[in-house]
């Protein structure tokens, strides 16, 4: 993995950046990540092929023509507001460290970013020309979050390497994002809303998976901050950023787009009932010329059937009362709330029900005090997220590249994602009616120890769920290396479904039988034969009919996973059927004879 050009990006946008002391230095990752987005895909679309140095040239170009206005004199930073911000980042980012896996490949969503962005760093264009499955299955989604992950990577095995850094790249921009959100609404509001990412499980039980959604989440932070920023101070600065950052947003995912109209909604209605009209003018030149572009610079690459599965009607209909049920999870700490395939976690854990009840009791203060501070945008905001919520189950629309975002569940996460402004608030405004410095001091304990216990509690819950879902063992990695050694390449491996097997393009130049994609389509078959005959095969220890299969369809190796292999590994030490080329921890290369 190489950090060399992000590293040089940041710096050469924090240079050129027009805003000022602390919001310079803040909002420069934002805007970074935006520029890598555009940039890859303008350079797509015109066939200019991904060359690293192209992403510096222009920042260079932009440089030199901006000197005359740049003055280091100028920059004054509020030291304890950088150092917090540092401080809440270092913590959350530990916070990951002790939750998420060394090895962050797990057996589905992982893997799909992992073939498309291989795709991507082969051919060095987002709009790759692969016919291959799956490959081609993935090209029309959107390369926003998969464009950084090529800025970063040297060669396809870096990607995992790439997936991990990101990760706790998108756990600072969120500590960052809400810090900034929170200034915006109120001086010293973000000492609030900042440390409540480290208490919701969301940010930290969903990512590892999410990556584009979650990518584009902090994109959607910062666009919710230039906006209130314009709307406070009428520069216009704030708008043409916005601009450059929705337009990135809407190449990474679009359910925070989604989520941003619903802002730019609410703010509209504010600015309207104030008579602000030339705001809301503004607020819809900077919101549609960005939007309708970006459509149109990549209508020509991309087919006409994105927008095949994207609708609401596409998920099943829910009972009334499992919606309800989530959409008060999405206010509260989800895991505490909620009981789905992702969490099951009972409430009669006093424990964690005290703590709900805390945050609880933070979001209707949150709520009563931006009611009384007249920012209604900020209440009508949630209202028309669920609005979208109930109705989707009842009026059905399309969005491009939409798929499965509609269920309740997957709502649910995008209320709670939020919730970091509500919760803050409601500090802030408890703090203010307190009149000692004693009791100030206690309340400021209290939560900060309710923040650490909440921390405490997805240390205690995420990891067992996420065991069960990365795949990737060092044995693998060390079986991958042996494969690579000794010259095995542009083979098809036999692997045995949501396994190790489906990451050998990713470190080997080979491929596996199975994979995510193939499963999640209902094909469970190799030839004529499915997975589960092949299964039957083993358990009746019928090697004769396990390897016909095998040579039917040309396949010469079979990838034995740890917990396969712990079970079966007798199976293939028949020498009249097979030979085991390499054995360890229970990993096994097989050759079929």
């Amino acid at each position: 993995m190489d950090l060399i050009y992000l590293s040089i990006v940041l710096i050469l946008i924090y240079l050129i950046n027009p805003l000022k002391n602390e919001e310079k230095l803040l909002t420069t990752p934002f805007l970074s990540v935006s520029y890598v987005i555009l940039l890859s895909y303008f350079m797509s679309v015109f066939g200019i092929s991904l060359i690293k140095i192209y992403y510096i040239i222009p920042l260079i170009f932009l440089l030199i023509i901006s000197l005359k206005r740049i003055s280091f004199r100028t920059i004054k930073l509020n030291k304890i507001s950088v150092f917090f911000v540092i401080l809440i980042s270092m913590l959350a980012v530990f916070e990951g460290y002790i939750i998420f896996p060394e090895n962050p490949l797990n057996k589905t969503d992982t893997q799909y970013h992992s073939y498309k962005s291989h795709a991507i760093i082969e051919e060095k264009n987002l709009f790759y020309t692969t016919s291959e499955i799956p490959y081609v299955n993935y090209v029309k989604y959107p390369s926003g979050f998969h464009s950084l992950v090529y800025v970063i990577s040297n060669k396809v095995n870096d990607i995992p390497d790439a997936f991990n850094f990101l990760m706790y790249f998108m756990l600072v921009l969120m500590v960052i994002g809400f810090y900034l959100i929170g200034e915006s609404i109120k001086p010293s509001l973000g000492y609030f809303t900042a440390p409540f990412v480290m208490a919701g499980s969301v940010f930290y039980g969903i990512i590892y998976v999410l990556y584009p959604n979650y990518l584009a989440y902090s994109l959607f932070l910062i666009s919710i901050f230039l906006l209130i920023r314009y709307s406070k101070s009428k520069d216009t600065t704030y708008l043409y950023l916005f601009s450059f950052v929705l337009f990135a947003t809407i190449y990474t995912h679009p359910f925070p787009v989604l989520m941003l109209i619903l802002f730019i909604l609410s703010i509209t209605i504010f600015e309207i009932a104030n008579k602000n009209y030339n705001l809301v003018k503004n607020y819809f030149i900077f919101s549609v010329i960005p939007a309708v572009t970006s459509l149109i610079l990549i209508s020509k690459r991309m087919s006409k059937d994105i927008v095949s599965y994207g609708k609401s009607s596409n998920v099943l209909s829910e009972p009334v009362n499992i919606i309800i049920h989530n959409i008060f999870a999405g206010f509260g700490i989800f895991y505490m709330f909620t009981k789905h395939p992702v969490y099951t976690v009972a409430l009669d854990n006093g424990f964690t029900f005290l703590i709900s009840l805390f945050f609880t009791y933070l979001f209707i203060i949150g709520l009563y005090s931006i009611f009384k501070h007249k920012m209604y945008y900020l209440i009508l905001f949630p209202v028309l997220l669920l609005f979208i919520l109930i109705n989707s189950e009842f009026i059905h629309f399309s969005i491009p590249f939409f798929n499965t975002m509609y269920a309740s569940n997957r709502m649910m996460y995008n209320v709670q994602v939020i919730m970091p402004i509500f919760y803050g608030f409601g500090v802030y405004s408890i703090l203010n009616t307190l009149k000692k410095r004693t009791f100030k001091l206690g309340f400021i304990l209290l939560t900060s120890f309710v923040i650490f216990s909440s921390a405490y509690m997805n240390y205690q819950i995420i990891p067992d769920y996420l065991k069960e879902q990365y795949v990737v063992s060092e044995a693998d990695l060390n079986a991958f290396e042996w494969i690579n050694l000794n010259n095995i390449s542009n083979e098809t491996f036999l692997n045995f479904g949501e396994d190790a097997g489906q990451f050998l393009p990713i470190y080997t130049n080979n491929k596996p039988v199975f994979y995510y994609s193939k499963f999640s389509s209902g094909d469970f078959s190799i030839g004529n034969t499915t997975i589960y005959e092949l299964a039957k095969f083993i358990d009746g220890n019928d090697q004769y009919n396990y390897t016909k299969v095998c040579k039917m369809n040309n396949i010469k190796y079979i990838y034995v996973p740890g917990v396969l292999g712990e079970l079966c590994s007798d199976f293939f030490k028949d020498m009249a059927y097979f030979k085991i080329l390499y054995g360890e921890d229970n990993v096994y290369i097989v050759e079929v004879i």
